[in-house]
């Protein structure tokens, strides 16, 4: 309960802490009930702070756990974390095959919330592919999702995915209002760092520099009380990117980066370099 609290309120780095020392708790006194269904939250705790190798660790043993128990929701939910993971690392067929799975055990449970990311999570995939159809697809099924099942637990990145993958300004725009509504009102941590993330990437794409600054502004606020590894690099990306888009090109500039490119590469990111590493080919 604690894990899920600090969880909650982006405190992952306390969260990771609470749900290992669950997990420990149950293996002493044998609570294999309580370590199957919290098993998977030490991962996704640890994909904030970029422990993406270790919390693969956690969605394997999650689904191998689950598996032997017959505990469908602790494998759709570590099904979840590994497709995020290989998505992260730009292993697209892996995320596809976990991502799959996450989805028929999401229908099978009536699961209406993790349908909802499950097809946010497909969306962004089929986005990095180039399935620009697809992509929309799965952003409007997500869409439709959280507007009969709520929008607290993942609404804000899915309005953002839309909003992204929309082509009437006025719609995304509308899209994004919403959702940033819903953040000011409080709902669950992941959709700050999955919303913000998107929302950098569209003022790139935008040139709103303004816009960016103020998205970068609020997740830092976020995490003011807890700094994270993942959105720090992901809000000292939008900024690096945001100055070489401007036509910024000094030794600091490259240098800052370069270090992005070698943070990036060391977690095992795949998806979030493109930019980067397409920035510092044209420096050459």
């Amino acid at each position: 309960g604690l894990g899920d609290a600090d969880y909650l309120r982006g405190h992952m780095r306390s969260a990771r802490d609470r749900f290992l020392a669950c997990v420990e708790l149950c293996r002493e006194h044998a609570f294999g009930q309580i370590e199957v269904a919290n098993r998977h939250m030490v991962g996704w705790s640890r994909i904030f702070l970029m422990e993406f190798d270790q919390a693969m660790d956690d969605a394997l043993a999650a689904v191998q756990m689950a598996n032997r128990a017959g505990h469908f929701r602790a494998e759709m939910i570590g099904a979840e974390l590994a497709g995020l993971i290989e998505l992260e690392r730009g292993h697209f067929d892996q995320a596809r095959g976990y991502l799959q799975r996450n989805l028929e055990l999401a229908t099978l449970l009536n699961a209406g919330n993790f349908v909802a990311q499950s097809r946010f999570m497909l969306s962004r995939l089929a986005l990095a592919e180039g399935k620009i159809e697809l992509a929309k697809n799965n952003a409007d099924t997500a869409l439709a999702t959280i507007r009969e099942a709520g929008t607290a637990f993942i609404g804000p990145a899915v309005l953002a995915a839309s909003a992204q993958l929309s082509e009437e300004p006025g719609q995304a725009d509308s899209l994004l209002a919403e959702a940033e509504a819903i953040l000011e009102a409080g709902c669950v941590s992941h959709n700050y760092f999955h919303f913000t993330r998107i929302a950098i990437d569209i003022c790139l794409e935008q040139e709103n520099w303004s816009g960016l600054e103020r998205h970068a502004e609020r997740l830092l606020d976020y995490t003011a009380d807890q700094p994270l590894e993942w959105s720090d690099f992901m809000v000292n990306r939008g900024r690096a990117l945001a100055r070489w888009q401007l036509g910024e090109r000094t030794p600091q500039l490259i240098e800052t980066l370069q270090k992005l490119q070698s943070q990036g590469r060391q977690a095992g990111l795949g998806l979030q370099l493109t930019a980067i590493d397409q920035a510092l080919t044209s420096a050459l």
